[in-house]
């Protein structure tokens, strides 16, 4: 789980379950995670699906969700910024999204 305690601009403490779906990119995570302390920001994201079921109305798609410590500008943005319209940022960004998040709990699959 991420969230923006660090980020956030609109005073609403938002969370996001990240999902990945193989276990070189959850490695990659927690590797990641290790190395910057738990609860560091780093830059986690994937292609944005927009979904009215889920609480921010979007969510990355486990099958391409990433973590680094460098990535493009052009892919940066907040949690924020995506819950304002999921669906203009899901259709603006057919590629990736990216935010600076902070590392709330990680539960590897099965736990």
């Amino acid at each position: 789980m991420i969230s923006d305690r660090l980020t956030s601009v609109d005073a609403s403490l938002d969370q996001l379950w990240i999902g990945f779906n193989d276990r070189e990119g959850w490695d990659a995570f927690v590797a990641l995670n290790e190395r910057r302390g738990m609860g560091s920001l780093s830059w986690v994201g994937g292609h944005l699906v927009a979904s009215a079921n889920h609480p921010l109305g979007c969510y990355f798609d486990p099958a391409t969700t990433f973590a680094g410590e460098v990535v493009a500008e052009s892919l940066q943005t907040a949690l924020d910024a995506l819950k304002l319209d999921p669906e203009a940022a899901e259709r603006d960004q057919p590629g990736r999204w990216v935010v600076a998040a902070t590392v709330e709990r990680l539960v590897p699959a099965g736990d």
